[in-house]
């Protein structure tokens, strides 16, 4: 996956799933490799042939969730996630907890989506994962000091992420703290060793007003294929802005995620 040989990087996933079915990598790795391909069709076709096999696998509910989202298909995703969810043992494994959480927040069902988080927080406290969730509902609550505090807490945690920056360059630039929110948006665009560094420098820019440049760095990250252009549908972050700019909506139709 990391070299982009995406088919190849599915194959193996599902060699591993054979070994172990609980294995939460490779149910990652068959979805994301299919989100960088942008072969949204063929990921959740894969997914519901993995269901087949596993039934009551709760990794794999979870993911077919994702992807069921990810098309736009948003109360059924949730109807698949409540079921993975009610199996035994699915809270203990902090894939389903994480990707349940940030299934609820796309949905824009923040409290629900914070439920998780915080569970997810309490049972692995140095997972960042759980605490972006947090800052993004926090930040559709409008509960800027929180996201704040939490994007510290993250930072003292993992050093340096591209997704801190992002969430702070939002933050302020909803504060009207411009100079603050630039200071954010440099430190992405100086940062150029990090996956989905664009698509975070992306957002970063389209919170600032800057549409057209917010654009053209989607296209870049897609020119990477970086995997969280998934994302870019139902991120609930994104500003009114970009999402009823006409590029945007031609941008969307580029990696097939247009209605």
């Amino acid at each position: 996956m990391a070299a982009q040989r995406y088919v190849k990087a599915v194959e193996q996933a599902r060699k591993a799933l054979e070994l172990d079915p609980e294995n939460d990598l490779a149910w990652w790795t068959i979805w994301f490799s299919h989100a960088a391909l942008w072969d949204w069709k063929r990921g959740e076709e894969v997914l519901r042939e993995m269901l087949e096999r596993y039934p009551e696998n709760p990794l794999a509910l979870v993911f077919l969730s994702v992807s069921v989202q990810t098309n736009g298909r948003v109360e059924e995703g949730i109807r698949i996630l409540e079921k993975a969810l009610s199996l035994p043992g699915a809270r203990e494994q902090a894939w389903v907890l994480h990707q349940g959480a940030v299934n609820f927040m796309m949905a824009q069902q923040y409290d629900r989506a914070l439920d998780l988080a915080n569970e997810g927080v309490e049972r692995w406290p140095t997972s960042n994962d759980f605490r972006l969730t947090r800052v993004g509902c926090y930040f559709m609550q409008g509960r800027f000091d929180d996201c704040l505090e939490e994007l510290a807490t993250m930072e003292g945690l993992l050093g340096w992420a591209p997704y801190v920056p992002r969430m702070r360059c939002r933050v302020y630039a909803a504060r009207g703290e411009i100079e603050k929110a630039e200071s954010e948006l440099e430190k992405l665009i100086e940062h150029t060793e990090y996956t989905n560094r664009r698509i975070c420098t992306a957002y970063a820019l389209a919170g600032l007003g800057r549409i057209e440049e917010a654009i053209d760095w989607f296209e870049e990250a897609a020119d990477a294929h970086e995997y969280h252009i998934a994302t870019i549908r139902n991120l609930p972050t994104a500003p009114r802005e970009l999402r009823e700019h006409p590029r945007f909506h031609a941008f969307l139709e580029r990696v097939g995620l247009a209605d």
